[in-house]
């Protein structure tokens, strides 16, 4: 049994634009996951400078191990797109672990942390604010 060939073009589209949804969802992941690092580092560094050149760095330094490490075994995996999803999965699950750490380290627990500044605004600075 055969299947028509309007159904089998239609099948691979749809597989390539739900493959590039996810894909777009990864990167958008990545940036999100960037930008978060970077606030959180700048609360730690203090300076929003240190916090972009760590974050970057650290970016770079992913890239580069994960194109050694990976390169060669995702060259001659069966399905690629498997161990891509396999390998966001875990990047996912590291990704949330380190961010709980980073306020406990920039409340004044350790030595070196400089003091946390506040992120919200509380109603206390609105009054004062629209007192003057």
């Amino acid at each position: 049994m055969s299947v028509p060939p309007c159904y089998t073009a239609r099948m691979h589209r749809r597989r390539y634009l739900v493959n590039a949804l996810l894909l777009f969802a990864s990167g958008f992941a990545g940036l999100i996951y960037q930008v978060l690092w970077m606030k959180q580092l700048g609360l730690l560094f203090g300076n929003t400078s240190h916090a972009a050149a760590a974050t970057l760095s650290a970016f770079f330094l992913g890239l580069a191990a994960g194109g050694l490490l990976w390169g060669r075994r995702a060259a001659r995996a069966k399905n690629p797109l498997r161990w891509y999803a396999a390998l966001q999965v875990g990047i996912a699950r590291r990704a949330v672990r380190p961010s709980r750490r980073l306020p406990a380290l920039s409340s004044g627990s350790g030595s070196t942390a400089r003091p946390r500044r506040r992120l919200a605004v509380t109603r206390a600075d609105v009054r004062r604010f629209f007192a003057r």
